[in-house]
């Protein structure tokens, strides 16, 4: 697990500091305005990732806590 990092030497003076900016505070892919075509794509590979367990897997490999 990458988060792991934060317990080995080489992670040791870092920390997770601070609050969110704002109390939902999310996290968001940028895509231009114009272009439902590719929100769309990802909306739906999101969707099933969420779906079939991929994203949790990919979540669990990296973060302590699910990030969506």
């Amino acid at each position: 697990m990458q988060w792991e990092w934060l317990k080995s030497d080489a992670g040791k003076d870092f920390e997770f500091k601070g609050k969110p900016v704002f109390d939902n505070d999310k996290i968001a892919m940028a895509v231009r305005k114009d272009n439902d075509e590719l929100r769309e794509k990802l909306n739906k590979a999101l969707a099933e990732i969420i779906a079939d367990g991929t994203y949790k897997e990919i979540n669990a490999k990296y973060f302590p806590f699910d990030i969506y």
